[in-house]
């Protein structure tokens, strides 16, 4: 008998052992953000881009005339900045994939000392300044650095789209508010209608609200109301599809609404996100198969969320539905389906890169950068 209590009693201790490791194991392989590096900002925090790709994080800081700009790479180092001093006060960057090439604006038309001419700068950073033009406006570079778009964001002034050499290769009489790029740089959004690279109307939408995300080709676009109806028009200016009062959408480039919501989709139109008052739902497309639902809010601004490239990974800034937690970060794994939430001090906008390995957060003062191990 005493030999068999001791097999039983050797057998428990092996067997717990064994849930210890096991434990141990799903713990270090569940989903955990690592704060890599934080940057305070005195002086002020201006314009904040991410290079989705290098994850190299590149921002203007300071008062006009005491304004610099900085490039800190994913370790935290410092790899390029001018200022704090600059003859003229930087105001919006916009940066490619590979961090090797950016853009931006300066003295623009909210700037105290006008009228001083404003210019759009494109910088190669194995070169320096490549060109600068003497345009009014906030640029936007496409993802392989290769085009830059200005949009004067006022009814009646020029809107302009270069190429990488600074050759103006088309330009719109009317004001655009915004140019937003696909993820291949192929088509471009100015407010108004979608262009391709030769300055030809694909599809005139009239959004109530903001592009949020594009995918490759155009294929989706999603977006969020902010009043009004949505109008979708085609090349010829006839509508396709007219709806009020929905949140916002995913449509496809033929103009129809696909989900319906506060909308975001992947760079590779594989995976969107409907964000509701109770539930955040993860769908494939373009099946519009429910994927998943977790029990999130996510707080009002628009850019408290970012998706990676493959939909694969989500972070958000919001809160529980389904009861009270303090947590307000999570980081949701669609492949493996896994949820990890943390409580973090700074909140704001969240920029991801490609890969769904390291996000930033850029709060009112400062920088976050994050890895999320795996």
């Amino acid at each position: 008998m005493k030999s068999k209590y001791k097999f039983v009693f050797v057998f428990g201790i092996l067997i717990g052992v064994f849930l210890i490791i096991l434990t141990i194991s799903q713990l270090s392989s569940a989903l955990e953000p690592k704060l890599l590096w934080k940057r305070e900002i005195r002086g002020g925090l201006g314009s904040v881009a991410l290079a989705k790709a290098s994850g190299d994080v590149i921002f203007t800081h300071g008062p006009y005339k005491k304004a610099g700009i900085v490039i800190i790479d994913k370790n935290g180092n410092t790899i390029w900045q001018w200022g704090p001093n600059l003859e003229r006060g930087p105001s919006t960057v916009s940066i490619s994939d590979d961090g090797r090439y950016f853009v931006y604006d300066t003295d623009t038309y909210h700037e105290s000392d006008m009228p001083r001419k404003p210019f759009i700068h494109y910088i190669d950073r194995n070169k320096g300044e490549s060109w600068k033009k003497g345009l009014y406006g906030t640029p936007n570079i496409s993802s392989d650095g290769k085009y830059v778009f200005v949009a004067p964001g006022w009814e009646n002034w020029k809107s302009y789209f270069l190429d990488s050499a600074g050759n103006i290769l088309w330009k719109k009489s009317y004001g655009s508010t915004r140019g937003v790029f696909s993820p291949d740089g192929n088509f471009l959004w100015d407010g108004f209608n979608f262009f391709d690279k030769s300055g030809n109307s694909i599809l005139r939408i009239n959004l109530p609200g903001l592009p949020i995300s594009i995918s490759e080709n155009l294929e989706y676009i999603a977006y969020e109301r902010m009043g009004g109806a949505v109008e979708v028009r085609d090349a010829t200016g006839k509508i396709v599809r007219k709806a009020g009062g929905i949140p916002g959408a995913v449509i496809n480039k033929n103009g129809s609404i696909l989900l319906e919501g506060k909308a975001r989709i992947s760079e590779n139109g594989k995976t969107a996100i409907i964000y509701g008052s109770n539930k955040t739902k993860v769908y494939k497309l373009p099946e519009k198969t429910l994927v998943n639902e977790y029990p999130i809010r996510r707080y009002r601004i628009i850019e408290y969320s970012d998706i990676s490239y493959d939909g694969n990974i989500i972070v958000i800034l919001g809160e529980r539905t389904d009861r009270e937690s303090s947590n307000n970060l999570f980081i949701i794994d669609i492949s493996k389906n896994e949820l990890c939430e943390r409580k973090v001090e700074k909140e704001g906008l969240i920029f991801i890169t490609k890969d769904g390995r390291y996000f930033l957060i850029e709060s009112d003062m400062g920088l976050y950068f994050y890895e999320i191990l795996n």
